[in-house]
């Protein structure tokens, strides 16, 4: 499979601009959060869960990943030691074990030619990692534990500008541009490292609207090589 991921800052445009991706026939989205219990259960769910008590939708979701996180930890040993590290890590650690499951699920299920297009990832939860922590790159141990994506597509919005797309969203956490910039940092750092390892890294200049950064993009991913 030809695994994609997006980075940058809050309110730089990655989930609109991975959505407007997802009409693409040529693309497969990212297993939805709640994929397993579909194919669980054999019928659409997902709305059920969305709506259900939090304490409901946690069991369901823990219930369904479990055989998939096994086998993750199995081929990746050293992926959450870093993790455990970072301060405030409870969110960090429920948003990696997501991007865990999901990812060795579409590894088993989609063949060479499918797209595993996941919105945010592993990259991003590095991203996290760093503006939790006040440094710009995670460790090393921790970049080289995560599977590597084939594309990374790096979005970049002006700090003022993240911070005016939170607020009109009413986002819970609104970042200050600081955080903004410091999130940047660390997912160029992220990007670049990721680079030098043969990472295929797509820089998009999302300052005027999504229309020009999706299409793109959209002209890159036709391109690539699988």
């Amino acid at each position: 499979m030809v695994h994609v991921e997006f980075i940058g800052a809050a309110g730089s445009g990655k989930s609109t601009i991975h959505t407007e991706l997802m009409s693409e026939d040529f693309l497969y989205a990212g297993a939805a959060h709640y994929y397993d219990v579909s194919r669980k259960f054999r019928f659409p769910i997902d709305k059920f869960v969305k709506l259900a008590p939090s304490r409901i939708r946690k069991k369901i979701w823990r219930s369904c990943i479990l055989n998939d996180l096994v086998e993750f930890f199995i081929k990746y040993p050293d992926a959450l030691r870093p993790i455990k590290e970072c301060e405030e890590n409870k969110k960090i650690m429920n948003l990696f074990l997501k991007w865990c499951s999901i990812y060795i699920h579409n590894e088993k299920t989609k063949k060479k030619h499918e797209w595993n297009f996941m919105d945010e990832g592993f990259c991003q939860t590095g991203t996290s990692i760093c503006f939790r922590s006040n440094i710009e790159c995670p460790s090393k141990s921790y970049l080289e534990a995560i599977p590597q994506p084939d594309i990374l597509i790096l979005v970049i919005s002006s700090p003022h500008l993240c911070q005016e797309r939170q607020m009109a969203r009413k986002r819970e956490q609104v970042y200050d541009t600081s955080t903004i910039e410091l999130q940047h940092r660390a997912s160029e750092n992220i990007a670049n490292w990721m680079e030098k390892r043969g990472t295929r890294v797509i820089k998009v200049k999302n300052n005027e609207g999504i229309k020009h950064s999706v299409n793109n993009i959209r002209r890159e991913l036709r391109e690539y090589k699988i």
